[in-house]
């Protein structure tokens, strides 16, 4: 019996298999690569021109410096003290400092509560920053404390050669003229020109308020407005974020805050526990009436906006009557 497996089989009596092509299969030889380190290239892959060669290096670049950037901004904050500050950064620091004062003045109504910490990270960014920072500085631990952090500032500036500018000068050695009266215990910032006292707030903003009114001030009125809306920030900001964490939805807008907080330095700190239960128990009935009688659904927000502002002018109207039978109920 011969072999014949290299030659192609022929059909018989014209019948082909539906498994088999009617027409001969010529065989592929396989290639084989001898080179493990040079695998060819397929005939239909095209080498990267020249122009994308150079439009990869531009992406690698502008990655490389965005990165770097950020780094440094994140690293190397606490060398950054020259320069005007944006609106967005002295926003920053305001929020922030609004926050740590807030809770230190709610901590001395809790007995045995920790004293407030004022965050490492405060202490960064551009020269404003660092005069908020002093100013936070002394609500929260001593005029004393601020006054040395100061001096620190000084010698950092000196240092590395910064140029002030005539705004920055002015605002340093008024705020250091400020701190000066309090190390020496006088509390009244209306020892300073009222020129002065203006430059601080039209600046600075909420912090220059706080510059001007600090614990002991013989102002009462307008440091009840200050820790106000300190408090009423970081009220709605603490809750916002403890709704966050148990529910992973956001609660309110940011907006909330800032009309809590305007609430809070109109009518004082102290109707802040009146405003927020008369929004929270009308919100909740309006809320709840739309969702039986209407069939609303749910899981759409209902604005806490309008029942804040409603809140606060009934505190306006009403606000020591509620407020004395609010103190009442808890005693």
């Amino acid at each position: 019996m011969t072999d014949n497996s290299d030659e192609p089989l022929e059909p018989e009596l014209g019948y082909h298999s539906p498994y088999e092509p009617s027409n001969p299969v010529e065989p592929v030889e396989a290639e084989v690569v001898t080179d493990l380190d040079s695998p060819s290239q397929s005939p239909n892959q095209n080498p990267l021109s020249i122009s994308g060669y150079i439009s990869w290096m531009v992406v690698l670049a502008l990655t490389l410096g965005i990165t770097s950037l950020v780094a440094t901004t994140q690293f190397l904050a606490e060398e950054e003290i020259g320069g005007d500050a944006s609106s967005m950064d002295l926003m920053q620091i305001q929020l922030q400092g609004k926050f740590v004062v807030g809770q230190q003045e709610l901590a001395k109504a809790a007995p045995g509560a920790p004293p407030t910490q004022l965050p490492a990270e405060l202490n960064a960014g551009c020269y404003e920053q660092r005069i908020c920072y002093s100013i936070i500085l002394n609500e929260v631990e001593s005029s004393s404390e601020a006054l040395d952090y100061l001096e620190d500032l000084d010698a950092k500036v000196d240092e590395h050669g910064l140029e002030l500018t005539d705004d920055q000068t002015r605002m340093r050695k008024v705020v250091n003229e400020l701190l000066g009266n309090y190390e020496s215990g006088n509390p009244d910032s209306t020892a300073l020109p009222e020129s002065d006292r203006t430059f601080l707030q039209d600046k600075l903003g909420w912090l220059g308020k706080l510059s001007l009114y600090p614990s002991n001030s013989p102002h009462k009125a307008e440091r009840s407005a200050v820790i106000g809306a300190a408090c009423g920030y970081m009220i709605l900001w603490t809750i916002y974020h403890l709704f966050k964490i148990i529910t992973g939805k956001e609660g309110m807008g940011f907006g909330d805050f800032k009309l809590l907080a305007a609430l809070g330095a109109l009518l004082g700190w102290q109707s802040l526990p009146s405003i927020i239960l008369l929004s929270s128990l009308v919100g909740a009935i309006v809320g709840l009436s739309l969702i039986a009688i209407t069939g609303r659904d749910k899981n759409i927000p209902i604005p806490f906006g309008p029942y804040l502002a409603a809140a606060g002018w009934i505190a306006m109207l009403w606000g020591e009557s509620l407020t004395n039978w609010y103190y009442g109920i808890l005693a």
